[in-house]
């Protein structure tokens, strides 16, 4: 009975609505899922803010979009880079090198970056089991967005840290691949570590002392 259950939720959340027929929606039902996700996304940039490109931010941005799907696509990554980049700016001497144009100009790549992480979250959301095949579906995705991200924000970096020659623009991307090869490496163990827990969650709640804290998505009728 359980295990029909659980199946018959799964198929009702993968047969929530496509990105583009839909508007886009702000379900409240949701809240304790992307406070979650926000959280997770904060302590672990700040956590492995000394290791290039080891973070769980884009694993949280691509759930946001899959498992929350509305606005939150937007508003989990943006919150978790406010406050992230925040305590960074306020707490350590990360960016003191840098002019005030070059961090605002990074953080335009960076942040929207992660929003687009979101947007491919969301449009594959349709697509996406809530089954150990699934699981590698959103890995699969995670690192397509993973290469994405990279490059755009290398382009940021062009734009905003170099001069602006072809030259330098190829010396960038060349520099970009030692530290594409760590994101890769952090995709793969966060996207597939991260993704299995919020799915569970997601379909069967919190585990909790005598019971489960209710799923999110029990009164899901679309999002």
């Amino acid at each position: 009975m359980e295990v029909r259950r659980a199946r018959a939720v799964a198929r009702k959340i993968c047969e929530d609505e496509y990105m583009f027929k839909t508007p886009f929606k702000m379900d409240l039902n949701k809240l304790p899922l992307a406070v979650m996700l926000v959280v997770i996304g904060v302590c672990g940039r700040i956590l492995f803010i000394n290791y290039a490109n080891i973070e769980t931010v884009l694993a949280i941005a691509l759930l946001s979009g899959i498992l929350l799907g509305g606005f939150y696509f937007i508003l989990v990554p943006l919150f978790v880079m406010l406050i992230s980049d925040w305590w960074i700016y306020t707490y350590t001497d990360y960016g003191s090198a840098f002019g005030i144009e070059a961090i605002l100009g990074l953080t335009v790549f960076t942040w929207t970056g992660y929003i687009m992480v979101g947007l491919l979250g969301r449009y594959i959301k349709p697509k996406v089991a809530y089954t150990v095949r699934g699981v590698a579906v959103v890995v699969g995705y995670g690192l397509i967005a993973t290469l994405i991200y990279d490059i755009w924000t290398a382009v940021g970096f062009y734009l905003f840290m170099t001069p602006r020659t072809s030259e330098w623009l190829i010396r960038v991307f060349i520099m970009q691949i030692p530290f594409s090869i760590y994101h890769i490496m952090s995709s793969l163990i966060f996207v597939p570590l991260l993704t299995t827990i919020f799915m569970y969650v997601h379909v069967h709640g919190v585990p909790y002392l005598s019971g489960a804290i209710a799923p999110s998505d029990q009164h899901d009728e679309g999002g």
